[in-house]
């Protein structure tokens, strides 16, 4: 149990004491028990006007006081479900952390639970293609995590937006995943994680995330086949470069005498044709070219 949370539980615990039964201060053995459910914010101070419910042999409903305390008095002996909601209450901005909602009533005795509610916010997330400034209409992934707090799987809308709510306040990392659909027309290269994002309690922060697009680069082989004829060739080996970083890949006509292929990184250039090789002759290359093929969408 972390610190503060023991300080607040100690101070819950003073209150009650206040409130056993007349029948345990005269010396008796009451035949019920007693359930008192405690809630408090981080700063350890109570939280008023918390709807809890408890199910079990002696269902009950009820609103904590000014002391943060809901008691249930009597109650008989027992397992107990906890509920707790905190619509209406003092505390609108906040979250409930994980507690154990199952209790144990016993004849005779004040059990107690503490329940510990924390400062939210939210995180509004827009997708865009960095090019365009548009927003990028697939069905993007998020997730973020940070401060024992995580959420994954979450998934943009048609305009490229997501909005995590409920956010406990802190400092969190963005993961975007962008999935590949044949449809789309346009594919996005799949960016880093975006660390240290403060969410701030009661409070909306946005984070715009700006992709770049997956770049197709097309061109035909034709060989020169007579004076004024042209033939397209297929199965050429053909080696490009892209002049801004000598980037290099080796590609093969298909049957049409076209190279396509995808600059997955992302990055715009002008891409040369710097040697083209039949594989079926041992002469090597048969083409040295400076043709260069600028880099663009399809």
């Amino acid at each position: 149990m972390a610190n503060w949370l023991s300080k607040a539980v100690s101070a819950i615990k003073e209150t009650f004491g206040s409130k056993k039964t007349n029948k345990s201060e005269q010396g008796c053995t009451p035949p019920d028990g007693v359930i008192l459910v405690g809630l408090i914010d981080d700063k350890y101070e109570p939280i008023s006007g918390v709807q809890v419910t408890l199910e079990g042999p002696t269902p009950g409903n009820g609103k904590t006081d000014d002391q943060g305390v809901a008691s249930f008095d009597p109650v008989d002996p027992g397992t107990y479900t906890i509920g707790v909601s905190l619509e209406g209450s003092s505390c609108p901005k906040h979250t409930l952390q994980p507690f154990e909602e199952q209790i144990l009533a016993a004849a005779g005795k004040i059990v107690a639970r503490e329940v510990a509610a924390i400062p939210i916010g939210s995180l509004k997330v827009e997708v865009k293609n960095k090019d365009t400034d548009t927003n990028v209409e697939s069905e993007v992934q998020l997730g973020i995590t940070g401060d024992g707090w995580q959420d994954w799987r979450k998934i943009t809308d048609s305009t490229g937006t997501y909005q995590f709510e409920k956010v406990p306040g802190g400092t969190y990392e963005l993961k975007v995943v962008i999935p590949r659909k044949p449809e789309d027309a346009t594919h996005f290269v799949e960016p880093q994680p975006i660390p240290d994002i403060e969410i701030k309690p009661g409070e909306t922060t946005e984070q715009a995330v700006l992709v770049d697009p997956v770049y197709w680069v097309q061109f035909r082989l034709l060989v020169q086949a007579s004076e004024d004829t042209t033939e397209k060739v297929e199965g050429m080996v053909v080696k490009v470069k892209r002049s801004e970083d000598n980037k290099e890949l080796e590609l093969k006509t298909d049957k049409e005498g076209l190279v396509r292929f995808e600059v997955e990184d992302g990055v715009k250039g002008t891409w040369s044709v710097v040697e083209i090789t039949d594989p079926d002759e041992e002469k090597g290359p048969l083409v040295q070219t400076k043709a260069e093929i600028e880099a663009d969408t399809e």
